[in-house]
């Protein structure tokens, strides 16, 4: 194909679903077909994106979204129309019927509409933030009481931990510190304990 690798637009990228291969591929590196059809464009749950069962080309079933005609652009090394990547109030309407054995259309849920500026954004569930360790008794009580003396106290701890303790050995340590003195004394004495 003689086509140059073009990303899809701004104003197409925020209209095409978020796993759109138009996303993923430049243009005329996927097919667009008219609609989606679980046997012939089936789900790949890998590569997250339709694929096309014969070629294993991304398929994009929304051509209305991706402004570009309907067409097996990458499976059939054709290059496609891309005025309405060029225009974008200029969308061009899709020209070609569906496949005869493909699947009708099945009924239709409600949908419930995602505001556009969060379609592309997968946004991790934020982990339970750890409950603060309780410093054992005999820590707590050896924790000094003059401040300047805290950053050493910790590093002192921190020497004489067990390489794989050191991560507990340094919450408990904070944990007893805080006890005693002030959230900005202890994060400096940290801070000094460990170098920063």
């Amino acid at each position: 194909m003689s086509l140059e690798r073009r990303a899809t637009p701004p104003w197409i990228a925020d209209d095409v679903c978020t796993y759109c291969p138009s996303l993923q591929f430049g243009l005329g590196e996927f097919d667009v077909a008219e609609r989606p059809d679980p046997r012939a464009w089936p789900w790949n749950p890998e590569r997250a994106l339709r694929l096309d069962a014969e070629t294993g080309v991304g398929v994009c079933v929304h051509p209305h979204k991706v402004r570009l005609p309907v067409g097996r652009y990458a499976s059939e090394g054709t290059e496609p129309d891309a005025s309405g990547w060029d225009e974008p109030d200029d969308a061009p309407e899709p020209t070609s019927e569906p496949p005869a054995d493909a699947a009708a259309p099945g009924p239709r849920k409600p949908a419930i509409a995602m505001p556009r500026f969060l379609r592309r954004i997968r946004h991790p569930a934020a982990p339970a933030a750890p409950a603060a360790p309780e410093a054992p008794a005999e820590l707590a009580a050896a924790v000094p009481d003059d401040p300047s003396a805290l950053g050493r106290w910790i590093a002192a701890q921190l020497h004489a931990a067990a390489p794989e303790d050191f991560a507990d050995t340094l919450a408990y340590a904070e944990a007893a510190a805080r006890t005693r003195h002030p959230d900005e004394v202890v994060v400096a004495a940290l801070r000094d304990a460990l170098g920063a």
